[in-house]
């Protein structure tokens, strides 16, 4: 299918099948589609544009019913895609009776084709042969239908795996083609970045993994050996192995080459940093000469943007920027350094209209090199970066939940939903405001169906209050089950009693950084700012002495676990590490016994799953000493061995009941009435999970009956 001006319609279909499912008619807003398998339909028939027995189609998508069902499931099918299509459904899904097909002359755009499209290798040079990979490769965002998945259906899930493989290999075969291209001409710059991007789709395929390793030596062999030290390591993690002979012998090579006499660079050092990564998704609908040459604009125009705010800017090219701000140099103000920039961002992109874009920031730590051209080691700040980027509206930036505290007072932020246990946020402008108190963001959605998993929570705060030994429970579920809101109304419930309520937020990137929650949390408790100079002896000082705390005997200890100060102290302390350890943990329990001020307290930990040895090792810590204290964690996973040593129960959340679904449903929906029927479609489509419910009931509240 060739899509160009000349032949295409002038009213039609742009499809974006790379990544998430999306149609557009006419350039418009992206269509919505009841449900996923009248999403499949459409990509089957538009993937293979020719024309299929209803009886096969029907049985593709309903294999486990008998003929007559299969195919009354099929007409409904192709009845709500037509008319989720528009006025011209029913002539782009043609056929009779015994067919289907979509009227290919109905897309005037579709990635999947562009990306197909023949390169003519014999008739050009191999710059311009370059330069059709790399425009075919700006379509390749994501891994064919992200998120589409038909467990019901395995042939259709077959068919669509092979799609998948076969697109991914093509696209790994012309980043190899590049790799090479550029390394030939010396630009290991360009070279870089399209070896990155070929280990992000095949991290395990050691020959990327040498291929980035000669470049990096190229600019500084100790990056070049951090890599490989990287790779090592999660080889190790993940699957037990050691890297291949040829890559340990390219290591030694480079690390003789660093031993070499005529080498005066000193080894890189890896350091622990507190990093802010931003993602810039720009929406390419058309990859004509024309839009590319915007395209090529409008990322130049954003590195050099991020570049005049300090960012390291890593990746510039495939509709995307990726930078870091606190790198290769630590900065206090790292996140204000990256939230200006992405308003920099806003400004100048206007000019590039009709370009849409997105843009997202998530902080978190960072134990890699300064020599290192990305120093997130395990990619999970990227990642978090580019999933809030595809989450935030056309235009939008989107800020991560553990930037948003700190940033209160300085800049113009609205509550943006699809956050969990803590908000996600919109920045709008540099304009001072406050951030919305907790009576002004929208009132949470009613306990129902949890009332005797809420009773034994009571129960257990209860018998906290009459005794002295700690309690300790895990909260089990999987997401969107509930377990954070259980959590939430045991928490509101011992405020409102005058009992003390201290809360830990585990995050994945800090899955290895000893403490993390604690450290993070720390500052909060203690009634300071989370910016590192808030924390010095003085203030430091004050706040112990206002716990009791005598502060010449912690006050050391304290400075040292707290952020950057930590590597400086460590070297003045000559203690075994076990005994050091020991200290650094007595020291927060008793942090945590002082913060009660002798009241009951609930030490809420949001999920487990992703603390710290060190951080487990304390609360299990906890569990051992005698004061009146119910730990109170949620996680997806079973409770970890340290803890259950110490007495840790469990308790698994299930889903609701179709009685508290429906029920939920009600109450969301008040004042308005909703009908049995209604209520029946919601639950149904639920399966019980409160937060389906709950989104469900409010696309019916705003009138998208069809997302239903």
């Amino acid at each position: 299918m060739n899509f160009s001006a000349s032949n295409a319609p002038a009213s039609g279909l742009s499809l974006r099948f790379f990544g998430p499912f999306e149609v557009r008619l006419d350039q418009g807003p992206a269509l919505s589609f009841p449900y996923d398998k009248v999403r499949a339909l459409l990509a089957y028939l538009a993937l293979e544009p020719i024309e299929h027995p209803r009886e096969a189609l029907a049985h593709l998508l309903w294999p486990d019913l008998h003929g007559e069902q299969a195919r009354a499931n099929l007409r409904r099918c192709v009845f709500d895609l037509r008319r989720s299509l528009g006025p011209c459904g029913s002539d782009w899904i043609t056929g009779g009776s015994r067919s289907l097909q979509l009227d290919t002359r109905a897309l005037i755009w579709f990635d999947v084709s562009e990306f197909e499209r023949p390169a003519t290798a014999a008739l050009i040079g191999p710059e311009e042969l370059a330069h059709q990979h790399e425009q075919r490769l700006a379509l390749y965002a994501a891994p064919l239908l992200s998120g589409l998945h038909l467990p019901d259906a395995p042939d259709f899930e077959a068919w669509l795996q092979a799609r998948r493989d076969a697109l991914h290999r093509q696209a790994l075969a012309w980043l190899e083609q590049l790799i090479a291209h550029h390394e030939q001409r010396h630009d290991t710059l360009q070279a870089l970045q399209h070896a990155h991007r070929a280990i992000e789709l095949e991290p395990w395929r050691e020959s990327l993994q040498r291929s980035c390793m000669r470049l990096l030596a190229r600019q500084s062999p100790e990056a070049a050996l951090a890599h490989f030290g990287t790779f090592e390591r999660q080889l190790d993690q993940e699957l037990g192995v050691q890297p291949s002979p040829q890559t340990r012998q390219l290591a030694e090579q480079i690390r003789l080459q660093c031993q070499a006499p005529a080498s005066t660079a000193t080894p890189a050092r890896s350091e622990r940093r507190r990093l802010v990564a931003l993602v810039l998704e720009l929406d390419l609908h058309d990859i004509g000469d024309e839009a590319l040459t915007v395209l090529r604009q409008a990322l130049d125009t954003a590195a050099g943007c991020l570049q005049a705010r300090k960012a390291h800017v890593a990746l510039a090219e495939r509709a995307e920027v990726l930078a870091y701000f606190g790198h290769p140099v630590a900065r206090e103000q790292a996140h204000r350094d990256a939230v200006e920039g992405a308003l920099d961002l806003a400004a100048e992109l206007r000019s590039f209209a009709p370009l849409s874009w997105r843009v997202g920031l998530h902080a978190g730590w960072s134990h890699g090199s300064s020599e290192a051209n990305r120093p997130d080691e395990t990619g999970t700040l990227a990642r978090e970066a580019r999933r809030l980027a595809w989450q935030a509206p056309p235009q939008g930036v989107l800020l991560g939940h553990n930037l948003v505290p700190r940033l209160q007072g300085d800049y113009q932020v609205v509550p943006y939903p699809g956050g969990d246990a803590s908000p996600l946020a919109l920045l709008q402008a540099r304009r001072p405001t406050a951030w919305p108190q907790q009576e002004e963001e929208p009132a949470a959605a009613p306990l129902l169906g949890r009332q005797a998993e809420l009773a034994h929570l009571t129960d257990l705060w209860r018998r906290t209050g009459q005794g002295q030994q700690p309690l300790a429970l895990l909260l089990r579920a999987e997401p969107g089950l509930g377990k954070s809101r259980l959590a939430a109304s045991l928490a509101h419930q011992v405020r409102h009693e005058g009992g003390c309520v201290l809360t830990l937020r585990c995050q994945a990137e800090s899955a290895h950084t000893p403490y993390f929650a604690l450290l993070e949390s720390l500052p909060t408790w203690l009634g300071l700012s989370p910016d590192l100079e808030a924390m010095n002896e003085q203030t430091l000082g004050a706040a112990l002495s206002q716990l009791d705390l005598d502060p010449q005997d912690r006050l050391q200890r304290l400075l040292g676990l707290l952020e950057a100060r930590s590597r400086d102290v460590a070297r003045l302390d000559d203690s075994h590490p076990a005994e050091r350890k020991r200290g650094e943990q007595a020291l927060l329990c008793e942090l945590i016994g002082a913060l009660g001020q002798g009241r009951p307290t609930l030490l809420w930990v949001e999920d487990l799953h992703w603390a710290d040895p060190a951080t487990q090792e304390t609360l299990a810590r906890l569990l051992a000493q005698a004061r009146p204290l119910l730990l109170l964690a949620t996680s997806r996973q079973a409770v970890p061995q340290a803890l259950a040593q110490g007495g840790m129960a469990e308790m698994t959340l299930g889903p609701l009941s179709t009685h508290a679904a429906r029920e939920l449903a009600r109450r969301l929906a008040e004042p308005q009435t909703l009908s049995e029927a209604w209520q029946a479609a919601i639950v149904s489509r639920a399966d019980g999970v409160p937060l389906f419910v709950e989104e469900l009931t409010r696309a019916w509240l705003a009138g998208l009956d069809d997302q239903i």
